[in-house]
């Protein structure tokens, strides 16, 4: 059953997994008071373009606040040991091309970095994406982290249209949520065009 207060949920969500990709730690043991974190949950919210612009912005907030170096997530580099999942993917696609196992490993560390940090989130909404990318690209980090983005987008997006006072509105996205159950891209995608069928039925 899909619950119409989706929007709050999001935003636990996703200021949950800032958090994480922050510090590591969960929000009882950040310095950030209520009012300080609603408020910069607020200001990225409103510049955000995507989960990762989101997520760098509140972590800028929080690391001016505790003092600490703010480093962008697109910029974080995972350490050796080499993780044989990369390896062994790398090598399967390249052979004996070196040059390009060099490249794809490459490319397939930075997103593994970026998926270590949010892959253990316990929210629920979070959780079913996680899952979802985790299901679909099982050996491929570069794949599995842009689908948790464009996932985490498409969230975004449906909470917008649950926010609405359109009770037509409403009822169109409750249909596509149930349609395509944990795949918030193609739920977005599915009442998008069905609003704009609808409104061409009604003139509008």
């Amino acid at each position: 059953m899909v619950k119409l207060n989706i929007t709050k949920l999001t935003c636990i969500a996703t200021v949950t997994s800032a958090i994480i990709l922050h510090t590591g730690t969960s929000y009882a043991q950040e310095k950030m008071t209520p009012q300080e974190f609603l408020d910069g949950y607020e200001h990225c919210n409103n510049t955000n373009t995507s989960p990762t612009v989101f997520t760098n912005c509140l972590n800028k907030l929080m690391a001016k606040k505790n003092g600490t170096e703010f480093t962008p997530i697109e910029q974080t580099e995972t350490k050796k040991p080499s993780n044989s999942i990369v390896v062994n993917k790398c090598k399967s696609e390249w052979g004996t091309d070196f040059e390009m196992q060099e490249y794809c490993q490459k490319n397939q560390y930075k997103a593994l970095s970026k998926w270590n940090v949010v892959k253990d989130s316990k929210d629920g909404l979070l959780r079913g994406i996680i899952n979802k990318c985790s299901t679909d690209w099982p050996d491929d980090f570069v794949m599995k982290f842009d689908c948790y983005e464009k996932q985490g987008t498409g969230l975004k997006q449906m909470s917008a249209y649950f926010d609405s006072d359109n009770i037509q509105l409403k009822t169109i996205a409750t249909d596509c949520v149930a349609k395509w159950e944990s795949d918030w891209v193609m739920s977005e995608y599915c009442t998008s065009n069905q609003i704009s069928a609808f409104n061409r039925l009604n003139g509008g």
